[in-house]
């Protein structure tokens, strides 16, 4: 039985408002986009601004203004078309409304920025977004030693297996937002009907548009696609779902963190990628939202996965998807991204800079931050990302339905795809698991980095990515800091006490959490100020008044006296 309590800062993410989305960048390669994603101020008005008309129309008793002039929606690709004076064609609106507007070939992102620079400047628009060029935050390299180390490794793994004593995942969706699914007999069982949204069909290399079957025909470039170095298939896809999902207990391969839960594969990469405007889509609709000409997800995730990065700043359509997917009850788990050269502050990469994701880096068995890994303080948590043994195809281009194969993987990917399966677990141990508890969780369990690595709090998260701790224990409960507000006092240096341990914060909210618990009571028993609770009482925010400390009794409604916290917040 573990009594000792935690306590962290949960940080909320504050995004850079722009346009910019996408994955690892390669070495030697550079950032493209398929073109602009604009919204316009609204409906413009051109040609004749100064003749008004004034006519009495038949059966009015009073003459009513006609403005004959013509309209121009500044969002259409005729208007864009003629006022940059390159060929545009519309694929299809965001969920905020926005056209999606691209060019007859892809280009650099810095060309393309200076195309809505141009737009922009007109003063037409809300805003004028890239649509990127998408690629998987993932290396294969086969001279790796296959190895499940994440989860049996008990210094630098999940020690995952404890918390498979009270939960596998039943009844927790994952979605994989990736390059789609291939037949795999460690997979097959787990997964659930998800959709294509891809909407270039030479991207798709399917033969058509989106559509409601995700199979991955294969994201192989033999020089085809510019910017980017040529490979084979990656089954990128695939690995993830494994890594996260893949079925256990079964006699045959790997098993994955949330071997009892269920995953989508949900399809945006393809051939040279894939584009921002289909990730948007595909969060949204992952988390049970609507999207125009698309049938509603019929399994909406407890848990989006997204293994993807980019240099940039969060878009506004993505944060938006983000926002709906987090009201709709998803957490959204994103990679730190890749950079061979030494990794570089995951604050300018996306989606992970995103408000509201759980941002994730990687570490190898011995603990310490691959070369390749981003980092910086918006980290939340480290996870396994080197040598990670995972399901994959055979095929070098097109996929071979033999049952499948495994292949050793690198990656902030694989690390993502592991926090993704532990997050399902804390959603099938509490039926009151929401986006903000889930990422108090991971970040107050997170296990501290070993003597002598070259990672720390300030560049690899709160630590080492830990499911073990109190979800298999039925009498205990933890206690982490929420969103804060400034104090009503404006004094200095708050503390708080947790069964007597002084601890500095700045909050006024903090969450309650125990695996066996549905509801949590709360009394007052000093002090003053008022407070509110929400969650079946596992939130609580109060405002301080003017006495120096109040101190609450909280006790869960699972019967176990010594999981009853006595919590003093005081303040000089």
């Amino acid at each position: 039985m573990r009594l000792d309590i935690k306590l962290h800062i949960v940080i909320i993410l504050f995004s850079l408002l722009g346009g910019h989305v996408a994955f690892a960048q390669f070495s030697g390669s550079q950032p493209y986009g398929a073109g602009l994603i604009v919204k316009s101020l609204s409906t413009q008005t051109t040609l004749d601004e100064k003749r008004p008309k004034t006519e009495a129309l038949k059966f009015n008793r009073f003459p009513v203004p006609i403005d004959p002039r013509p309209k121009t929606n500044t969002q259409s690709a005729r208007y864009v078309s003629a006022l940059l004076g390159i060929m545009v064609r519309e694929v299809g609106k965001t969920p905020m409304g926005a056209s999606v507007l691209n060019f007859e070939n892809s280009m650099p992102v810095a060309e393309l920025q200076q195309y809505a620079n141009t737009l922009l400047a007109t003063g037409k628009y809300q805003y004028v977004e890239i649509n990127h060029i998408l690629l998987p935050a993932y290396t294969p390299n086969d001279t790796l030693l296959p190895s499940q180390w994440g989860i049996v490794n008990q210094q630098t793994g999940t020690r995952v297996e404890s918390a498979w004593d009270a939960t596998q995942g039943e009844q927790v969706v994952i979605a994989v937002i990736d390059t789609g699914y291939t037949f795999h007999d460690d997979l097959d069982l787990n997964r659930l009907p998800g959709f294509d949204f891809i909407t270039d069909a030479d991207r798709a290399r399917d033969g058509d548009g989106r559509d409601d079957d995700p199979f991955d025909e294969g994201d192989w470039n033999f020089g085809d696609c510019p910017g980017q170095p040529t490979q084979f298939s990656s089954w990128h896809g695939t690995a993830m779902a494994g890594v996260a999902a893949a079925v256990g207990d079964n006699i045959d391969g790997v098993a994955g963190i949330a071997y009892g839960a269920s995953f989508i594969p949900v399809r945006i990469l393809g051939r040279c990628g894939g584009a921002f405007a289909d990730l948007v889509d595909a969060i949204i609709w992952a988390s049970g939202g609507m999207i125009g000409g698309v049938p509603q997800n019929a399994n909406p995730a407890q848990v989006i996965n997204l293994s993807l990065s980019v240099p940039g700043a969060c878009g506004i359509e993505l944060q938006n998807a983000i926002s709906v997917a987090r009201a709709n009850g998803s957490t959204v788990v994103a990679a730190a991204g890749n950079t061979p050269t030494g990794g570089i502050n995951a604050a300018n990469v996306t989606p992970v800079n995103c408000e509201g994701v759980i941002a994730v880096s990687a570490h190898d068995e011995n603990g310490d931050r691959p070369n390749f890994s981003n980092l910086g303080d918006i980290v939340d948590v480290s996870a396994p990302g080197v040598a990670i043994e995972a399901p994959s195809n055979p095929g070098l281009d097109t996929p071979i339905n033999i049952g499948g194969s495994y292949v050793p993987s690198n990656g902030t990917s694989a690390a993502t795809a592991f926090v993704s399966g532990s997050v399902a677990l804390l959603y099938a141990a509490n039926p009151n698991m929401n986006p903000n508890i889930a990422e108090a969780r991971i970040r107050e369990n997170a296990r501290p980095f070993l003597v002598g690595s070259n990672c720390n709090e300030a560049i690899c998260g709160e630590g080492m990515l830990d499911i073990s701790m109190s979800e298999t224990d039925s009498c205990v409960g933890t206690i982490t800091q929420g969103s804060w507000k400034t104090n009503t006092n404006n004094q200095s240096h708050p503390l708080y006490t947790v069964n007597g341990v002084p601890t500095p914060f700045n909050s006024v909210s903090i969450s309650v959490h125990n695996p066996q618990a549905t509801s949590f009571q709360w009394q007052q028993q000093s002090g003053d100020g008022t407070w509110s609770t929400a969650n079946s009482g596992q939130e609580l925010t109060f405002w301080p008044g003017t006495s120096n400390n109040i101190t609450f009794l909280v006790t869960p409604d699972n019967g176990c006296d010594n999981s009853t916290r006595t919590i003093t917040f005081y303040w000089y």
